[in-house]
């Protein structure tokens, strides 16, 4: 197995075929095969690991890279619509607060007095009448 660390290893191990397919990249066949290992050193092992593990970690950074520029998108177009159901929210609100004022003075001015308060209008304008 070729391991293209630094320096470049090929270790000995052994193992089955499992399968094997054919595969197109940039204009050149090459082989996907899967093995069943065997047999493979300790250390090989931890070497392939190593590998592994920085293929990972590479594989990795290069998304983050990527990822900023994703999220910034994702974030503008989220306060965009944030910004927008804002401003729906508060013209609705506006659009309320005129229906309320518009009800209420209406209803404040052709509401029937209660009986309470007809009396009550009534007495304070004759008191206002002795003071005439």
């Amino acid at each position: 197995m070729y391991l293209p660390l630094n320096p470049p290893m090929v270790l000995d191990v052994v193992g089955q075929v499992i399968t094997a397919s054919e595969q197109q990249d940039n204009n050149e066949l090459i082989y996907s095969t899967a093995l069943r290992y065997f047999y493979i050193d300790e250390r090989d092992r931890d070497r392939i690991i190593e590998y592994i593990t920085a293929e990972q970690l590479a594989q990795l950074r290069s998304y983050r890279k990527r990822l900023p520029a994703i999220a910034d998108e994702e974030n503008s177009a989220a306060k965009t619509k944030k910004n927008a159901i804002r401003l729906i929210t508060f013209f609705l609100c506006c659009l309320l607060l005129i229906w309320l004022y518009g009800w209420s003075s209406s209803y404040l001015r052709q509401h029937p007095k209660s009986e309470i308060h007809r009396l009550f209008e009534e007495g304070l304008r004759r008191h206002m009448d002795k003071f005439k």
